[in-house]
């Protein structure tokens, strides 16, 4: 029983930490514009498209110079 109550502790602390730490890492979320219709999802937020922009994985590697 006591080990029981132990590894239910242990879980408890675990959920409460990586909810600790993920709710120290969100930023408040940016004020979006409400959607025309409820089938189409809202936009995403504009800090996932900086990898696009800037040439992310999804762009072939630039030719070597020369």
């Amino acid at each position: 029983m006591i080990i029981v109550t132990l590894a239910l502790l242990l879980v408890a602390e675990a959920l409460l930490f990586s909810y600790g730490c993920s709710a120290l890492q969100q930023q408040p979320p940016a004020q979006q514009p409400p959607a025309q219709n409820g089938d189409m999802p809202p936009p995403p937020p504009d800090n996932s498209t900086i990898g696009v922009v800037a040439g992310g994985s999804d762009s072939p590697p630039p030719p070597p110079p020369g």
